[in-house]
């Protein structure tokens, strides 16, 4: 749901990963957008969304200038495949898929209440040139059992430990999953792990278009000051 404003303490989301993966620290920029009056709407209606994020409000609106295109990476249509394959809508069973205004909706009624957290899980370089607003970085690597730390990141996303390799997630906030777009299987690869793991189905979303769409549609990008990687560098 589209909300103007949410009140609720939203640190939680981002605290808990401080000691264990990648984090969107508190010095967050907002790439800039034309100063024209806000005629490009995200749904009739609502001309922008508000979120807090890091104890901070982030506005999430779409670019004002009629005539922009879309630049950079995410402006070549076509990718060697394999690696680069068309992801299907439903990739991992159970998991719901969504779009942006349930993006939009997820970060205003539970990455800002601490219930969610959004999941960047691409590689940090990528991550580094812009996420979603509120975003997490958490590689899709970093979630296969075959990562010795992997443990120590399912810990950190809210799993108490039942001994060995199991866990229980009753008590994990739900997660929202994406990378770089419907050509790239990274957030597909991290939701497998995380279902391997235990993380259940009902607790995980999967944003299939990604960065990709999310800037096709002229909607917020955020950059961090610093980005800095658990038990290593970016």
């Amino acid at each position: 749901m589209l909300n103007a404003d949410h009140g609720a303490d939203p640190s939680l989301s981002l605290r808990v990963f401080a000691s264990a993966v990648v984090f969107v620290a508190s010095g967050l920029m907002a790439l800039p957008f034309a100063a024209a009056a806000q005629t490009v709407q995200i749904v009739d209606g609502l001309t922008e969304a508000q979120v807090m994020i890091d104890g901070k409000a982030v506005t999430i609106r779409r670019n004002q200038d009629e005539s922009a295109t879309i630049v950079g990476d995410f402006a070549k249509t076509s990718r060697a495949c394999p690696p680069f394959c068309i992801q299907p809508s439903l990739a991992v069973t159970g998991v719901a898929s969504v779009a942006e205004l349930e993006v939009i909706g997820f970060l205003q009624d539970r990455v800002a209440t601490g219930t969610g957290i959004m999941l960047d899980a691409r590689l940090p370089e990528w991550f580094a040139k812009g996420s979603i607003p509120g975003a997490v970085n958490v590689p899709f690597a970093t979630l296969s059992p075959d990562n010795p730390y992997r443990n120590d990141i399912l810990l950190a996303l809210g799993a108490t430990p039942l001994g060995g390799d199991q866990f229980d997630f009753s008590g994990a906030p739900d997660l929202l999953v994406f990378c770089n777009g419907a050509w790239s299987d990274q957030s597909v690869r991290a939701l497998k792990s995380l279902r391997a793991a235990g993380y259940p189905a009902e607790k995980l979303m999967y944003y299939r278009g990604g960065m990709q769409d999310w800037q096709i549609l002229g909607l917020t990008v955020m950059q961090a000051d610093t980005v800095t990687v658990a038990g290593g560098k970016p």
